[in-house]
This record gives structure tokens, sequence and C-alpha cells, in this order.
């Protein structure tokens, strides 16, 4: 009973801690279904027939199912009005995954995720795909040799699903032999790359911050993992990688400076070492320089770039919407009905229609106020009277307002790393406390 109880837990952390990388793939003839999201259906049935249907939720959890049911029946109504005469495949796909989101996160991770076994899984796997993309980078600069990326024969759960023709267009648009490259290590973008391991990177600075025996245990390889991940970031020249690099390290830093006086003249030297050798690499390194300006694509000028798109779009979007929209939502799944049925755009669309936007604003668009405001609860008590996790909140944040991950298998795992993180403290908290109350008793 008690292997088959531990076997459970840890394919479940294998799961999650591998979650974000198997959606890279869709199942093959399912094109609108990720491979991580039937590993989660399969996995969830499994989980309630041997429970026999009985589940128990937590009380911080209560608040998560009070938004999915809002958004469940919110998105339900707006399709039935916008869509009578036309497909309601996106609402019905995009209410599916809120619920098995809403399984996952609140339900079978309340039993069955742990930090410790979630951890070196975690940590192993990030520096396995932060080792294999500063091989493609080695290797390509070094030879001209192109590393296949992908596993063969499985569709993309991406804008390309073809293989083939992804390769085409990727190696053709950002492979440069002789000057640069924007190596993916084993994800469909840099991006996604960076979205998978900037969590890890801030999971084992807060380990190693509380000192905890996740950490004792599994020092040599989160040590690792963490150097590896930052080479990775700074080799795949992502601005979202770029951006999570410094918030963690300053959130760090600055934390250390309250306990170590060193911190004092340490901090001051990283900055100005940082900035000068930014003004060095924009002076002479062109992938650089691209990434600058990538960073300085969000103005309101600029039109339909990228940065626009993912930064600024979707409060463009809210703020052109019907006022009762603007409160209730258009529901998950019907944006680009709505716009259309309304006749809506901006000047930051890349095309008339597009539901492309960052996650926050789909919050705010499909949501509205309400919507937006019960989310905001539930991560309200996720962080409460926890911010030994401000590193992983504050990268929680970045992506939400930069990516459009609400979806995304990168949000369940963060979430439960979140989480998880906040159980660990307040137990090392708990014991630190009993520790010293008997210690005062015994003085």
């Amino acid at each position: 009973m008690k292997y088959a109880v531990k076997r459970k837990k840890y394919l479940f952390n294998l799961m999650i801690a591998l979650y974000p990388w198997l959606s890279v793939y869709a199942v093959p003839g399912m094109a609108f279904l990720g491979i991580n999201e039937i590993i989660g259906i399969v996995f969830a049935i499994v989980y309630f027939a041997h429970n026999r249907g009985k589940i128990r939720v937590r009380t911080i959890e209560k608040y998560y199912f009070i938004f999915i049911i809002y958004s469940l029946f919110e998105t339900f109504c707006a399709a039935m009005m916008l869509r009578s005469s036309g497909s309601v495949a996106d609402p019905i796909n995009r209410m599916m995954r809120n619920g098995l989101q809403f399984i996952l996160i609140a339900i079978i991770a309340d039993e069955l995720f742990d930090i410790y076994t979630f951890s070196r899984i975690y940590s192993l796997s990030a520096l396995l795909f932060s080792g294999f993309l500063l091989l493609q980078k080695i290797l390509f600069l070094g030879t001209g040799i192109v590393i296949p990326w992908l596993i063969p024969g499985l569709p993309l759960n991406y804008t390309i699903q073809n293989q083939q023709e992804y390769y085409a267009h990727y190696i053709g648009k950002y492979y440069h032999y002789g000057s640069g490259l924007r190596p993916t290590g084993g994800f469909s973008e840099p991006t996604t790359f960076a979205c998978y391991v900037l969590p890890i990177l801030a999971m084992i600075l807060i380990l190693k911050e509380s000192n905890s025996t996740v950490w004792k245990e599994n020092k040599l390889l989160m040590e690792a993992a963490a150097m590896a991940i930052v080479l990775a970031i700074l080799s795949s020249t992502s601005a979202t990688g770029m951006m999570g690099l410094a918030l963690i390290w300053l959130i760090w830093f600055q934390k250390r400076s309250k306990h170590n006086s060193w911190s004092v003249i340490i901090v001051p030297a990283v900055v100005v070492f940082g900035t000068a050798m930014l003004v060095y690499l924009l002076n002479t390194n062109e992938q650089m320089q691209n990434l600058m300006v990538r960073l300085a694509e969000v103005d309101l000028t600029a039109g339909a770039s990228s940065g626009n798109q993912r930064i600024i779009r979707g409060f463009a979007v809210w703020l052109k919407l019907p006022l009762y929209l603007q409160i209730f939502g258009t529901g998950f799944g019907n944006i680009s009905q709505t716009l259309l049925s309304y006749k809506i755009s901006t000047p930051f669309d890349p095309y008339y229609g597009s539901a492309y936007m960052n996650a926050t604003a789909e919050l705010l668009v499909s949501g509205g106020v309400v919507g937006f405001i019960l989310f905001c609860i539930y991560f309200y008590y996720i962080i409460k009277g926890n911010m030994n996790i401000f590193e992983l909140v504050a990268i929680f944040m970045l992506l939400m307002f930069s990516l459009n991950m609400l979806a995304s298998a990168d949000f369940v795992t963060i979430i439960i790393l979140m989480k998880g993180l906040q159980i660990l403290n307040k137990g090392i908290n708990c014991d630190e406390n009993i520790k010293s109350r008997q210690q005062r008793k015994n003085f």
C-alpha cells in the first residue's frame, strides 16, 4: 500500500515537473489537445476512480473554485449568444482546460504534490534542458551543426504543427552561422524555454535561503542547475528570460542584504559590473542589439509589434468593449468572436479578430472586472503572509503581464510550486518557533 502511494506521488510530481515541456506537442489527430493535457486527464480519471469519487478541497481552493464556476458560467452564456450560428469548439475547449487545471491544482496536488520529489525532478530537467541549449549554441557557432530538438513524428501544439515546416521556418529565421542563433533547448521558442526554467531558478534560491532539508540534500544538483539556467537564458537572448533573471537576482540580493553586511558592497558591485557588461554587449553583439530592439517595441506608436501585442493590446481591447462586457467579461474562448461581432479593432492587432494578448489582460477581457477580482482574491490567499517566495511571485507576475500563459501548462506548474513552497516555508517557520519556545522554556 505504501509503495503504491509513493509511486502515485512520484508519477504526479514527474508529470507536473514536465508538464510545460509535454505541452510542446499535440495529441496525434487531436490538434486542439496537448499531450500534457491528455496525460493529465488520464491521471485525473485514475485518481478519482481510485478514490471512488471522494474529494477534499481546502478552504484556500474554494476561492479558486468560485472563480472557475464563474468562468464556466459566463463562457457558456456568452458562447450561446455569440455563436448561435457558428462553432462552439473554442469555448468548450477552454472550459475543459480550465476545469482540468482546477482538478490538478486544487484537488490532486493538495494530496500528491511533494516538494522533495518535485524539486529533484524539476532541477534535473532544468539542468538537462539548459545543457542541451548550450550544446545547441556551441555546436552551431563552432561547426555549423544544427541539432534537431523535437521528438520526431509528433505534431506540435503550436501555430505551425508540422515539424518539417516548423524547422524550415525556425532555422531559416534564427540560425545564422558565423553571427548567432536563438536556441530553444528542446522547446518551441526561447521564450517557452525561459518560462520553464525561470521558476526553477527562483525555487532553488528560495530553498537555499530557507536552508531547508530539500536544499541540503540536493545542493550540488541545484547549484549546477542554477548555473546552467543562467548561462542558457543568456545564450537564448529571450527578452522575457533576461528580465526574469534580473528580477530574481535583484530580489534575492535584496533579501540577503538584510542579513549580511557584505551585501552592501557586493550588490552595487554586481549592478555596476552587469551594466558595464550590458553596454559592452550592446556595442559588440548583434543578438543583444536585436534584443534591445524587441524590448523597445513596447510603444503606443509602434503599432502591431510583437511587444505591443503581448503587453499593450489586451488592455486596449478591454477599453473598447461595451460596459457590461468590461464588468462581466466575454467568457474564455470567446474573445475573437466578440471582437468580430462588435467590430472592435486596435492599432496593435496582428490581424482582425485576434485573441492574442497577455494573461492579465485576458483575465480582464474574458472574466471582466468580476472575474479579475475573483482571481486576485485566490492569488492573494496563495501568497498571504509568506513573502519568502517573492522571487517566484515576481516571475509569475512578469509572465502574466508579458505572455498569454493563463491557459498554458506553465500556469499549472508555477501555481502548484508556489503553494508547495508556501507550505514548506510555513513548516520551517513553525519548526523554528517550536525550537525557540523550547529554548526559552529551558532557559
